[in-house]
C-alpha cells in the first residue's frame, strides 16, 4: 500500500474475562464460532459448551476469571514520499 514502517514492536498483555460472559458471545452468534454454534442442534451445542468448559478451566485463576496471555505486533507507518 506504499507504506513505510517507521517503528514496530511486540506488546505482551493479559486479557482478563469472566468465563460465562466470554462463552455467552458464542451463544449470541458473535464471530465465526458463534455463527457455527447457532447452526447446530441443541445436543451439539451442549457438547460444544462442555468442550469449552473443559478447555477453559486451565486458564482460570483463583478468582474464577479467565487469564489469557497474548502478544500483539504494533507498528506505525507513513506513506513513502
Amino acid at each position: 500500500a506504499g507504506l513505510k514502517v517507521r517503528r514496530a514492536w511486540l506488546y505482551d498483555f493479559e486479557h482478563v474475562a469472566d468465563p460465562g460472559l466470554w462463552w455467552s458471545a458464542a451463544e449470541r452468534g458473535v464471530a465465526s464460532i458463534g455463527q457455527l454454534y447457532l447452526t447446530h442442534s441443541a445436543d451439539v451445542q451442549a457438547d460444544m459448551r462442555e468442550a469449552w468448559r473443559r478447555v477453559s478451566v486451565r486458564y482460570l485463576d483463583a478468582d474464577g476469571r479467565l487469564r489469557l496471555r497474548g502478544t500483539a505486533l504494533i507498528a506505525t507507518a507513513s506513506r513513502s514520499e
